[in-house]
């Protein structure tokens, strides 16, 4: 009697339980399954903009370049430079990086200046572009005149907790986005070695456990406040200065994978972007610069870390490549071809190089879809951040 009771009230409470199980499971199921079919309608309607998009605009996205003065914007580029035709229209670079010489003795000054790119854009029926600048700290830091004091990596992880870390990134943050600024070129999350610290000079966090922790404080502070953070230099670099000359990464393929462990991890937490350096590996992909590696871009990073966000070339005119061999129109095409999205570039012109990539894409539809492709990603990337609207991509 008791044996059959038990099971007929073990029965019953299952019976209940599991109708309540069904029915939550249910309503999560239609939730999940509602947000998916959000997610591929907002997936498709980008996909059918970028398809509309002009060929050259699509191409400009895809760069990164230096600006004017620091007065007033006015694009030196057009269509017509890109296309080989008389078009005159102002084309506008997916975005702009400020060098010193960019940087106004104010903050007013500074403000109205890039005030000036944007209603520049605006009056030109333009893609807004992000504007970024370096401000790791220490002495790569173009704020220095407008910021409070930023000091180097190395000064933070000895003199900082992570609490003290957050609060010092979150006010260059703030200060950031007061200014006008979208993107900050940094942090470096490259772990100090003797291979390397000549180079680094203070730019690094130190060891792996440092750069690590550091590097995620960093990158929250930034990330939280509104300013993208952009990791670097990948897969790193040595101590020759890739600005004149080749760096050879000839580390064993062991060492090589736990020289870079700092990435695999950070990467985990979302930046908006990633930077490639032009340090050539004897170990993978051997005799190929990084940021030209679709080895180290498209397999590793992208495919083996999963990291799904902005992947940076470091600067296309730097001797690195162009004394390699690499000059810049090439680099840019072998740049896409490696799954690159957003080619940098310190001159004040993009076209010529643009010029190379739209007649390349003109003739070969698979290197097309690869442009489309970055586009996709640098204009979810300004939905995110505020700089396009997203209701009106539809």
């Amino acid at each position: 009697m008791y044996a059959g009771f038990l099971i007929l009230l073990f029965t019953s409470c299952t019976d209940k339980q599991t109708k309540k199980e069904i029915k939550t499971h249910a309503s999560a199921s239609e939730v999940q399954t509602y947000i998916n079919q959000k997610k591929a309608e907002r997936e498709e309607a980008l996909t059918r903009y970028v398809d509309a998009l002009p060929l050259e605009q699509k191409i400009a996205q895809l760069f990164i370049e230096n600006l004017e003065g620091s007065t007033n914007f006015r694009s030196y580029e057009t269509v017509g430079a890109m296309t080989g035709t008389n078009d005159d229209t102002p084309l506008i670079a997916g975005g702009y990086i400020f060098f010193s010489y960019n940087i106004a003795d104010s903050r007013e000054q500074m403000q109205k200046y890039i005030a000036s790119i944007r209603d520049y854009c605006n009056s030109n029926n333009n893609l807004q572009p992000y504007l970024c600048v370096d401000q790791e700290g220490g002495w790569v830091s173009r704020l220095k005149k407008l910021n409070p004091k930023l000091p180097s990596n190395e000064q933070v992880a000895r003199d900082f907790d992570i609490p003290g870390t957050y609060h010092l990134y979150t006010e260059q943050a703030a200060g950031m986005k007061e200014l006008g600024f979208d993107m900050n070129l940094a942090p470096v999350v490259e772990v100090c070695t003797d291979d390397n610290k000549d180079f680094l000079d203070g730019r690094s966090f130190g060891n792996l456990e440092q750069v690590v922790t550091y590097g995620r404080a960093c990158i929250n502070a930034y990330e939280n406040n509104g300013i993208a953070t952009v990791l670097k230099h990948f897969p790193g670099n040595t101590n020759t200065d890739p600005h004149t000359g080749l760096p050879e990464i000839t580390l064993s393929e062991p060492e090589l994978l736990q020289s870079i462990e700092s990435f695999r991890e950070l990467v985990s937490y979302n930046p908006v972007a990633v930077l490639m350096s032009h340090a050539r590996t004897s170990a993978v992909d051997s005799g190929v610069p990084a940021c030209l590696s679709k080895v180290w871009v498209s397999d590793i990073l992208r495919n083996q870390y999963g990291y799904q966000g902005l992947i940076f070339s470091d600067d296309i005119f730097m001797g690195a490549l162009a004394d390699n061999g690499y000059p810049p129109e090439e680099a840019a095409i072998r740049a896409v071809e490696a799954g690159v999205d957003c080619i940098m570039i310190s001159e004040k012109r993009f076209a010529k190089a643009g010029k190379v990539l739209y007649n390349r894409a003109k003739e070969d539809a698979a290197f097309e879809a690869k442009i489309n492709q970055a586009v996709k990603r640098i204009l979810k990337y300004k939905i995110e951040a505020g700089l396009i609207d997203g209701q009106e991509i539809r």
